[in-house]
């Protein structure tokens, strides 16, 4: 299995999507997506919009205010910066804790 990309990464390519398609006013709002307790992905909502990552994956989908897909925006192999370094990772440079979730989600599969 490959390393998913740095979330710098991934909140990126999600805010370039959604500055292309016009949407919203640049607040962009982040969800951590669980399942069965672990971190399986993130959500990122702006202007009725919603893109979703999830690890493992090489995409991120978004969907429009109705909740349809409308495009999927590539993850290239090139945006896993460090080979064997995932999003999920410590890296040692994260601050202090405690660490707070702010929403809590379940993953569902995407058709």
């Amino acid at each position: 299995m490959q390393p998913d990309p740095p979330l710098s990464v991934v909140r990126q390519k999600v805010a370039e999507a959604f500055e292309a398609m016009g949407v919203g006013d640049g607040q962009c709002s982040e969800k951590i997506i669980l399942d069965d307790g672990y971190v399986v992905g993130q959500r990122f909502c702006q202007g009725g919009f919603q893109a979703v990552w999830l690890a493992g994956e090489r995409c991120i989908r978004i969907f429009n205010e109705a909740g349809e897909l409308i495009d999927t925006q590539p993850l290239a192999p090139a945006d896993v910066i460090v080979a064997g370094t995932s999003s999920m990772v410590k890296t040692g440079n994260e601050p202090p804790g405690p660490y707070h979730v702010h929403a809590v989600l379940v993953a569902k599969t995407l058709d």
